[in-house]
């Protein structure tokens, strides 16, 4: 994700925080952290919107209540509710379960970005700033089903 922080905090817009947290955790070593943070002012006052949806082989658009979309996350959920150990080829098949993010014009999601399709792994997570009209925006896997979070920030 590529942006900047567009000012300081401000009591007259409502903005938008992010802070992520990674660790690299070796085997028999401590952790090393790392952490991204980031704040944006947002243009209106609409709400965050976040919804499951399934996703299947067929190109779609995914109806959302905001009038203009700033950020995004996708988590595909494949792979996160076993209820027990899954078998190899359990794990095989799922991880063939990659969900598709594509914009149906060219002008890609991130301001930097010449239109490429963005590929979210089973257990995956995408974080975008959307630069993309929202009804362009198309989603498929590449097999099967699956099932995503998608949580939508106004811009």
């Amino acid at each position: 994700m590529i942006a900047k922080i567009s000012g300081p905090p401000t009591r007259e817009r409502d903005r938008i925080t992010l802070n992520l947290n990674f660790y690299h955790e070796r085997i028999g070593e401590s952790p090393t952290p790392h952490q991204i943070s980031f704040a944006q002012l947002l243009e209106g006052t609409d709400q965050p919107y976040s919804r499951e949806y399934k996703i299947t082989k067929e190109w779609k658009s995914l109806p959302i209540p905001l009038e203009k979309v700033g950020y995004i996350i996708v988590q595909n959920l494949v792979g996160t509710n076993y209820e027990t150990i899954p078998s190899d080829a359990q794990i095989a098949t799922d991880d063939k379960r990659i969900v598709e993010l594509t914009s149906s014009r060219d002008g890609g999601f991130l301001p930097n970005d010449p239109g490429g399709t963005q590929l979210i792994p089973p257990r995956g997570l995408y974080v975008g700033q959307m630069s993309a009209d929202w009804e362009d925006v198309m989603f498929r896997t590449q097999e099967g089903t699956a099932i995503i979070n998608l949580s939508v920030y106004p811009k």
